[in-house]
């Protein structure tokens, strides 16, 4: 649709309808402009669905991230105290135990951030409830399995 029609269409629209600016909420009604007359905000007409949430998405998302981030610090600086206690003392005190359980910590995060990603397109299908409850489930999941394995490693040393 050419620029002209876009915008026909969009003023028709607003005449007959309250519609609040995506950006800072101000009524659009009656709006003969392309632009938001509070923000300046260009304005287009669009269709939307309900299931685009952001919220939930980010959730699981970010719960997933954070915990690759962290697992993948943590390794980090234990292999290096495991590498410089090797070459400093000719020996090990740090338990091996300890890697290999942030390894596969930050391999299970990095797999559920990568599965988030490859199914994106079915968790946009899903009803907005579904969403938020999917995220939750992640995020608790994410939080629990963190907490059962810090409980196991603090208790095995």
């Amino acid at each position: 649709m050419d620029a002209a029609r876009e915008h026909a269409a969009l003023t028709q629209w607003l005449a007959e309808h309250d519609e609040p600016c995506p950006i800072c909420g101000y009524n659009l009604r009656a709006l003969t402009a392309g632009a938001c007359p509070e923000c300046a905000a260009p304005l287009r007409l669009g269709v939307t669905s309900p299931q685009q949430l952001l919220g939930p998405w980010l959730l699981a998302i970010i719960a997933c991230s954070l915990a690759l981030g962290f697992d993948g610090v943590v390794t980090t600086m234990i292999t290096i105290a495991v590498v410089f206690e090797a070459f400093a003392r000719g020996t090990v005190s740090v338990p091996l135990v300890l890697v290999g359980a942030f390894i596969t910590l930050g391999g299970l995060s990095g797999t559920g951030l990568w599965a988030l990603i490859a199914r994106r397109r079915q968790w946009r299908m899903a009803a907005p409830s579904v969403q938020w409850t999917r995220a939750a489930g992640v995020a608790a999941a994410v939080f629990v399995i963190h907490a059962i394995a810090g409980g196991a490693l603090a208790a095995s040393l």
